[in-house]
């Protein structure tokens, strides 16, 4: 995939209920693909494929190509006169669009670029449209912009378009994180569209839900490149398609719709995990998960003790002290970054560290032996005795932070679904095919998630269960020399929610790497 100046920012503003497809539906579509200077290759069929997707689901829709300014203010203020109170109103740009001063600008195909003066000159500005639409009463307006994210026609490269507040009711979404580049597609539409094209078809999927999935699609295909990233203020929920419930003739529900409309009421826990992992298709599933969640997100968490954290040097592996000695483990699994720093001070191989993530992901694809390399430079650079730990160390510094307390205070730290650990749950099983029932969780991460994210034991300590598999120093066979396998502690982002326990164990041998595979340090 090469690098291209494209962006998507969705602006969605609710003031009322997307319910069946009573309310009126327009959209204008604009594709700009014919610049003399760096043209676009997928802008115009993104532009012409998303209108037939929207067609098909209640829009009457209106696709303009290759517009000049005064086309597309022109076309503009046609849409807007369509808009009558109540209705749903989607405006979507694909083309070039670049920031002056904080403002953003869609660029019409006959623009002549040199300065910012033109862009504000020959450029149509976004929030001119977001103001024409806004004023029209419209129930809902969504207005997705596929535009430039670094700008091809000035020396004033790089800074993409200016990022836009979600005020009350709304939702921003952007096709990459703001000021990053996103990448075009090598087939017929863009990365961020196409996915975007392949998340309409779900019924009864809240737009909210759409852009997870467009996020967790984009982030996988560009191995961690390219993550979109939402702002939202949402108040009411709005579907592409309807829930069934809302197009089907009304009528008494029937035994399941009222089992887990009670479920839902009462937030049964363990009724709704059933549902969840059992029906995957289920036509109460976003309900369902949305209740879930909640029951997931209220369940009461223990703040782990002031945990005593040290690092040997400023950019070094942060450590959580064990007892009063100087032994430590490593407060997070050893990421992208710690590991490049080794690379690049010729002390390490150099691997394909970051294919799931960059900086602060964990280190994955590599070894026994690219791990213990590790250990060794950081010895060398600190002067202190680096090392994997033992199996039983490992295991030792998870069993300290269970409880908080001594005596009769001593209380245990609750393990939480679904926020303790990152392992195989509905964000994966979008992008991988393992046969494990369907999964009750969704953390929004299809592979590792950056370390830290997930809650930590009562010492400090993170990841201790899943995002990655754990190198130790144990010997898979006591006392077989050479070793020829070595245990890995922890579980990872592949692995099904009843295996990231303490006693979840994998051996491997030394040479194998993995995107499952990474490694902590421990200090003698």
């Amino acid at each position: 995939m090469r690098l291209v100046a494209r962006c998507l920012l969705a602006f969605v503003c609710l003031a009322a209920a997307g319910g069946a497809w009573a309310q009126k539906r327009v959209a204008l579509l604009i594709g700009n693909s014919a610049y003399a200077v760096a043209p676009l290759v997928n802008t115009a069929n993104d532009a012409a494929d998303l209108a037939t997707a929207l067609k098909s689901r209640g829009f009457e829709t209106v696709v303009a190509l290759n517009t000049t300014k005064r086309d597309i203010n022109s076309r503009v203020r046609a849409f807007a006169d369509q808009i009558t109170p109540g209705t749903v109103a989607l405006f979507y740009y694909a083309g070039h669009g670049m920031q002056v001063r904080g403002r953003n600008y869609i660029l019409p195909v006959d623009a002549k670029v040199q300065s910012e003066g033109d862009v504000v000159e020959q450029g149509v500005e976004i929030d001119a449209v977001l103001q024409r639409l806004e004023g029209k009463g419209a129930a809902i307006n969504l207005v997705i912009l596929d535009a430039c994210r670094n700008n091809p026609f000035t020396s004033a490269k790089g800074s993409g378009l200016a990022a836009v507040d979600a005020p009350k009711g709304s939702l921003v979404a952007f096709a990459t994180s703001p000021g990053k580049v996103a990448l075009d597609g090598k087939g017929r539409n863009g990365v961020y569209t196409k996915h975007l094209l392949a998340n309409l078809n779900a019924p009864g999927m809240r737009v909210e839900d759409v852009f997870k999935r467009v996020r967790v699609g984009v982030t996988e295909e560009s191995q961690g490149q390219q993550v979109p990233w939402e702002n939202t203020s949402l108040t009411t929920d709005f579907y592409f398609i309807p829930p069934s419930g809302d197009t089907a003739t009304p009528g008494a529900p029937d035994a399941e719709q009222q089992r887990l409309q009670m479920a839902i009421a009462t937030r049964n826990k363990a009724e709704l995990r059933k549902y969840l992992e059992l029906s995957p298709t289920g036509r109460m599933r976003t309900q369902v998960a949305a209740a879930y969640e909640s029951v997931i997100a209220a369940e009461p968490t223990r703040s782990a003790v002031e945990p005593s954290y040290v690092r040997d040097c400023p950019d070094c592996p942060r450590m959580v002290v064990l007892g009063k000695g100087s032994k430590a483990i490593g407060a997070f699994p050893v990421t992208v970054a710690d590991y490049e720093q080794c690379v690049r001070a010729k002390g390490c191989e150099k691997r394909d560290v970051g294919e799931f993530g960059v900086d602060k992901h964990p280190a994955i694809n590599v070894s026994w032996h690219d791990a213990v390399k590790y250990t060794q430079w950081l010895s060398q650079r600190t002067k202190e005795k680096y090392r994997l730990p033992t199996e039983t160390e490992w295991a030792e510094a998870v069993e300290a932070g269970r409880y908080v307390g001594e005596g009769s205070t001593r209380q245990l730290v609750p393990y939480v679904e679904c926020r303790s650990g990152n392992g195989y749950d509905r964000s994966a099983a979008l992008v991988a095919g393992f046969p494990w029932r369907e999964s009750a969780c969704n953390d929004g991460f299809p592979q590792t998630s950056p370390v830290g994210v997930f809650l930590p034991n009562a010492i400090g300590m993170y990841d201790w269960a899943g995002n990655v598999w754990q190198w130790t120093s144990t010997c898979a066979v006591a006392g077989k020399s050479p070793c020829e396998k070595y245990v890995l502690k922890g579980g990872s982002w592949a692995s099904p929610l009843t295996a990231l326990t303490p006693q979840a164990v994998l051996s491997a041998e030394p040479t194998l790497a993995g995107s499952t595979m990474g490694f902590r340090v421990y200090r003698e």
